[in-house]
């Protein structure tokens, strides 16, 4: 049975009792009387001796609540899960990209929404099995490695939660991957054919059109395409200059001699600052820098020019989204990237030349490549054929 002792010059009263293996332990109680410190000794012995079966949330935080209460005089605090998500996701904004935010929130609202009501129960109630539950669910409709994604993600949330003493464990923790199979694994995109570029150009808006064709004659990523600006390109020198969003890297690419003429063919304003892809770059924006909308896009672009097959567009039972897992092809607007140093290539432009132009994303690599005159970049560039002559459109 737990008893009481006072220790130290001021006398405190202290519990004695043994946990559920045994041991005995001492704790103090803040107790001003022998018989307050009694009750919390007795209630502390209660607590430790809970076998695993009868540790519930519910007991545990009640015993919690009533020690807090007689220590402190007041409730204790309650963190429910959607209010510490919400304060998590607004710390992190300081500390990371708009874009890994807005995957953050994903992540999050997808797991909120899961829980249901218990969104609004206490931290504390969140089990393992809860996120072992949530990883399952999503495993049935999306690929693996958003899944495992998205449980990082509450691994992250749930860890900062245990630092903060709301929660005594992490329940995201020890919850395994789900396993990926080799057909799963992300391949790199293949190039696009002459032929299959111009049967694309053929299907696509003038917005599209545009991005197909800065995207093909610079090999940059979706997301510098989208956000170009009227003042980087520079038809009267004939060269392209903007930043990496992604590297970091400066970029100057000399203009194919079809790109400076689609260039120069455009009606455009007077202001530098405008956006060249006005839906495309707000469409970025919208998503805090994610591109998922536009590669979307893209996609029913390739399907309309008969290029790859549409992806199904049931919806799912419990909202939107598809019914089942969103199936990654070879072919994405990353395959403008590749045709451009795939075509260079087999060009016969030599292959650090090639990575010189594209913007190699290896800091150490671009150590070793020479920097390329510009009237040399010019010519290499110029090998490139044109996908905006008729003949190349099936």
């Amino acid at each position: 049975m737990a008893s009481v002792r006072q220790r130290g010059k001021k006398k405190a009263w202290h519990a004695l009792f043994r946990d559920a293996k045994g041991k005995l332990v001492e704790r103090a109680t803040k107790a001003k009387t022998r018989r307050e410190a009694q009750e919390t000794a007795e209630k502390f012995e209660r607590l430790a001796r809970l076998s695993p079966e009868m540790q519930t949330v519910r007991q545990v935080t009640s015993v919690l609540k009533d020690l807090h209460l007689k220590a402190l005089g007041r409730d204790l605090p309650q963190m429910t899960m959607r209010s510490f998500a919400s304060y998590w996701l607004d710390t992190r904004e300081t500390e990371v990209s708009p874009a890994t935010i807005w995957f953050y929130q994903h992540a999050v609202s997808l797991f909120l929404k899961w829980l249901g009501p218990r969104a609004d129960a206490d931290l504390f109630s969140i089990s393992r099995e809860d996120v072992v539950r949530f990883r399952d669910a999503e495993a049935k409709s999306v690929q693996p490695r958003t899944v495992n994604h998205n449980v990082n993600v509450l691994r992250m949330l749930f860890r900062q939660a245990v630092a903060d003493g709301w929660t005594p464990e992490n329940p995201a923790g020890h919850v395994k991957p789900v396993r990926l199979v080799s057909t799963e694994r992300r391949s790199p995109k293949r190039p696009l054919s002459i032929e299959e570029l111009g049967r694309l150009l053929a299907v696509a808006d003038g917005e599209w059109r545009g991005m197909i064709v800065r995207g093909y004659y610079t090999g940059q990523r979706l997301k510098d395409i989208a956000l170009m600006r009227l003042g980087d390109e520079d038809p009267l020198r004939g060269v392209v200059k903007f930043v990496t969003s992604k590297t970091g890297k400066r970029m100057l690419v000399q203009m194919h001699p079809a790109y400076l003429d689609f260039v120069l063919e455009q009606k455009t304003g007077d202001d530098p600052a405008a956006m060249l892809h006005t839906r495309a770059a707000a469409a970025v924006q919208r998503c805090n820098g994610a591109t998922s909308t536009l590669s979307n896009q893209f996609h029913r672009l390739l399907a309309k020019a008969g290029i790859v097959q549409p992806r199904p567009s049931q919806k799912r039972k419990d909202g939107p989204g598809r019914a089942g897992r969103r199936q990654m092809g070879e072919l994405g607007f990353h395959s403008l990237r590749h045709s451009f140093v795939s075509h260079l290539k087999d060009a016969g432009v030599p292959p650090q030349f090639v990575e010189e132009m594209v913007g190699h994303d290896d800091s150490a690599m671009n150590l070793i490549y020479t920097r390329l005159d510009p009237v040399v970049a010019r010519r290499e560039v110029a090998k490139l054929p044109d996908i905006l002559a008729p003949q190349s459109v099936a």
